[in-house]
């Protein structure tokens, strides 16, 4: 397994990720993404009606129904806008660096701190 560095990425054409992967990648799954998304609508609308339904008939004892429900609406719509985050922006990942220019960007910032010292010395 080779290890994506940044300066490969940067530097060699072959280790660079074509805008059409890109695209490709984050392009929406009809059978994951989208389905997701609507069950998740579906409960949206479901706890509205329930709320709504609860607010009409009144009462004391619905208000704790209420409450739990417009909990649980709250949970469901964070996470509509989180699979449209995903949907939207696609998965989060990260770029891990070799130690080799982690300890070249290491001494590059150790240089500059110093040379820095010295000129408000």
């Amino acid at each position: 397994m080779e290890i994506v560095s940044i300066p490969n990425v940067l530097y060699n054409p072959t280790d660079r990720i074509s805008p059409y992967l890109m695209g490709k990648a984050g392009a929406a799954n009809p059978s994951g993404d989208d389905g997701a998304i609507e069950t998740l609508r579906a409960q949206k609308f479901n706890y509205r009606s329930q709320i709504a339904e609860l607010n009409r008939m009144g009462g004391e004892a619905n208000v704790e129904k209420i409450s739990n429900l417009s909990e649980q609406l709250r949970t469901v719509e964070d996470k509509i806008k989180d699979v449209a985050d995903d949907h939207f922006f696609g998965e989060a990942f990260s770029v891990s660096i070799s130690p080799e220019a982690s300890a070249m960007y290491g001494a590059m910032v150790s240089k500059a701190q110093a040379a820095a010292q010295d000129k408000m010395l």
